[in-house]
């Protein structure tokens, strides 16, 4: 082990230089936030290194440093003068009995090159040996540590990590069910090591630490331009803090989204015969990603029902929070609910007519029936041919709300689409098959990041269209006790009415009110009318 400190009149740091018999490097860069001597900063070094050796199980170690006074001092040669030098020594003695055996050396700066090489990051990627470089941010001197972690610390604040640590340890979960189930997932991606350190699972290596937010600026300072830094631009930054095993970087507090949470469910039809007797497509629409699920079917049961959730969304989007429909009888059944009851999923009623609970699904089906009708303007029999097309080309186009594609969203990269088969871009061309999977997890680390900025787009322009609603929308309450009219709608029109017939029914009588305006109501013999009425869709009676 190469170990070697510096300072300078901006700050001071060390670097460590690990070497296998094998020949495989590992280096290690640290920048101090406290100010220290010349002396001072080569024993970090030397006790950052000694660190560094244990938490990789090296059992034998011979240790080489540029400075005479600390490789004196701790082989009992030069007495240390003064508390720090003392304390110092006794932490470097404490890491030292750690190892089997152990062998300190004094060498000149000409055989140091290795330590003195991290300098320049350049020579960090050069060598027959795959080396990694970790940039770390040391906050306080190690004679007046009192955890072993600085970067997992409830001293310096609450954090994203801390309902993740808090799950890890204790098995605790926050109050709220759907923060709780993001927990719950989000911490299988994570480990916390015996230092008490937060690790990310990595696709392109294997863990990455978290940082802690108030040493986020600290360290992408050192990555960019400190004593190992190259002026990197902004996304090879990004790359160059995974190489070197640095994660949870985020210039923002947000929540994790849940990109499977909610899906809005529909019914399509009935549509022109299809060859074997198709007439009807049952769609589920996920509301972040957009992505859609569709099946074809001759007729809808609620075992139809059951079968797609669960091999359309269960099997592969995992288990949803929510589940958006309107009050058709296929979705309502018992064996419906059972299901959704049994693996804890919230299910949602709402009228066709009511666009703010059911507007996903019914936006999508008018989207994918529009595409439909222009593919096709003789043949309607063959809607069901052209239903794969339709869907492709809805998951691959970018979406108003967050500028993605569905399939960027589900999967984490960009989709290849036919034209750029068949007229090559850039980077079909520069495919290449020995460093495509690095890409790729490459991608799939970045993916979140994406995810969120496409939740925060997506929130802006919900923002904007309830701006926009909410200035035309008339306030309507109604009291318990009062008669009101109900609008007609598909579910409820009499089918041997004709289009002149009428467009609202009634009267019926409020009996509770159920939030969000929402009533419950009762016909004029008593009944209760099952589920709860929008005040959108009712009107007082006057009598």
């Amino acid at each position: 082990m190469y170990v070697d400190g510096a300072r300078n009149h901006q700050r001071a740091g060390a670097r460590v230089v690990l070497k296998s018999p094998e020949g495989a490097v590992f280096e290690q860069c640290l920048r101090f936030n406290f100010p220290a001597m010349n002396n001072e900063a080569e024993y970090e070094a030397l006790i950052a290194g000694l660190r560094s050796a244990g938490k990789l199980g090296v059992p034998e170690l011979c240790v080489y440093s540029d400075s005479k006074l600390v490789v004196n001092q701790v082989k009992g040669k030069f007495e240390a003068r003064g508390v720090k030098m003392a304390k110092y020594l006794q932490v470097a003695k404490n890491l030292l009995s750690e190892f089997r055996t152990v062998k300190i050396e004094q060498v000149g700066r000409e055989f140091n090159a290795h330590a003195d090489a991290l300098a320049s990051l350049a020579s960090v990627f050069e060598g027959d040996h795959g080396r990694t470089v970790a940039v770390d941010v040391v906050s306080v001197p190690s004679i007046e540590e009192t955890q072993s972690s600085v970067l997992v610390n409830t001293q310096l604040g609450p954090s994203w990590m801390d309902p993740i640590v808090n799950y890890l340890r204790t098995d605790q979960l926050p109050d709220d069910r759907k923060e709780a189930h993001k927990i719950r997932i989000k911490a299988a991606q994570f480990w916390i090591s015996p230092t008490r350190d937060l690790y990310k699972r990595f696709y392109q290596g294997p863990y990455l630490l978290c940082v802690h937010p108030s040493l986020v600026e600290d360290v992408l300072y050192e990555i960019h331009e400190g004593m190992c830094g190259l002026h990197f631009g902004g996304r090879s930054l990004a790359i160059g803090l995974f190489h070197r095993g640095t994660g949870g970087l985020t210039c923002r507090r947000m929540r994790s989204p849940w990109p499977f949470a909610q899906w809005g469910m529909d019914i399509v039809g009935v549509l022109p015969r299809a060859p074997g007797n198709k007439r009807f497509l049952l769609a589920a629409t996920n509301y972040f990603t957009k992505w859609v699920e569709a099946e074809l079917l001759a007729q809808i049961r609620e075992t139809d029902v059951i079968r797609f959730i669960r091999g359309n969304i269960l099997s592969k989007f995992s288990i949803p929070q929510a589940f958006v429909s309107d009050n058709g009888t296929q979705f309502v059944r018992s064996k419906v609910r059972g299901l959704l009851e049994q693996l804890k999923i919230e299910f949602y009623n709402s009228t066709p007519s009511y666009p703010q609970c059911n507007s996903q699904a019914e936006a999508t089906n008018k989207t994918i029936m529009n595409r439909i009708k222009k593919r096709l303007e003789k043949a309607k029999g063959r809607w069901v041919d052209e239903l794969a097309n339709v869907l492709w080309a809805y998951r691959t186009t970018p979406q108003k709300e967050t500028n993605e594609t569905p399939y960027s969203l589900a999967f984490g990269f960009k989709a290849v689409i036919p034209l750029e088969v068949s007229l090559p871009t850039i980077w079909i061309e520069a495919y290449n098959t020995s460093h495509n999977n690095e890409v790729l997890a490459r991608d799939l680390d970045l993916a979140e990041e994406r995810r969120e900025n496409a939740l925060i787009r997506m929130a802006d322009y919900q923002k904007q269209l309830a701006k926009s609603f909410n200035q035309k929308v008339q306030q309507r309450e109604f009291e318990v006790g009062s008669l009101v009219l109900r609008k007609v709608v598909g579910n409820t029109k009499d089918p041997t009415d004709s289009k002149l017939g009428p467009n609202w029914e009634g009267p019926y009588k409020i009996i509770k009110f159920a939030g969000r305006s929402s009533y419950y109501l009762e016909d004029a013999e008593g009944k209760e009318i099952p589920r709860t009425w929008n005040a959108s869709n009712l009107r007082k009676y006057f009598h």
